[in-house]
């Protein structure tokens, strides 16, 4: 792979790796994290896996991605009621 392939890849992946967190923590909705993706211009979504023949393809590809990010809880809602 190319130098500059191999940037541009390394990019994209840094970039979804930050979507991904900011989801997570809940920083971003997934909807804005959508948003994000699809503005920006930098990124070469095919060389992560996605089909960018179309805007709406890579649209429903984007939201299937995002939607499969898992939001983490905050601590106190994962203790159980343990009252005795």
């Amino acid at each position: 792979m190319g130098a500059v392939k191999h940037w541009l890849q390394d990019e994209a992946e840094k970039f979804m790796d930050e979507i991904e967190s900011k989801v997570k923590n809940k920083k971003i909705t997934k909807g804005c994290a959508l948003m994000l993706c699809l503005a920006e211009e930098r990124i070469a979504w095919e060389l992560v896996g996605f089909d960018v023949l179309s805007n709406s393809e890579l649209k429903i590809e984007l939201n299937q991605w995002i939607k499969g990010i898992k939001v983490e809880e905050p601590w106190w809602k994962k203790i159980k009621d343990v009252r005795f």
